[in-house]
């Protein structure tokens, strides 16, 4: 063994600190909110305004052929914004209301939520919850209202480990 290396010496190594991940902002209530109202808003509205010829035609006894034309644009409609809505959520974090108010849909460590996550978790397994009787709508209630703790998650976000921060 040579003399000029002593193995019990500390590393010369030079060490860097990680970086601390960067802090991530919650989004507002009223953010969060209106997000969520402007996504009903722009699938709603336009269903709604294809529902009246769709009413009307039903109730006039209208010809099949005008109620398939109208029903498949809604459908077609429908099917669209949920496409639309999953390839901005898989892609961004976000849906269409959430890109408009500036917030985005994120695990608790920061990382992107995968696409599975917020189907299963956040959407599917709450909206399960509601249709039990008596009970669903209650706990749906009360999963919403869980916003005003100071973490700012509601039930679908404690479910699926996601908080919506601002983008």
């Amino acid at each position: 063994m040579s003399d000029d290396i002593n193995p019990y010496t500390y590393s010369s190594a030079d060490l860097v600190a990680p970086e601390a991940p960067e802090e991530q902002v919650l989004a507002e209530r009223l953010q969060r909110l209106f997000a969520v109202l402007l996504d009903g808003l722009v699938v709603g509205g336009p269903l709604g305004l294809l529902a009246i010829p769709l009413a009307l035609l039903l109730k006039s006894g209208g010809s099949r052929a005008w109620l398939a034309i109208w029903g498949g644009i809604a459908v077609l409609y429908g099917l669209g914004w949920v496409v639309y809505n999953l390839r901005l959520m898989s892609s961004q974090g976000q849906t269409w209301g959430k890109k408009q108010l500036g917030v985005r849909v994120v695990r608790t460590d920061g990382s992107p939520v995968s696409l599975a996550r917020w189907i299963l978790l956040r959407q599917f397994a709450t909206g399960l919850v509601g249709w039990i009787p008596f009970v669903g709508p209650f706990l749906g209630l009360v999963g919403y209202l869980l916003i005003f703790r100071v973490d700012r998650r509601c039930l679908h976000d404690l479910i699926a480990d996601t908080k919506v921060v601002v983008a």
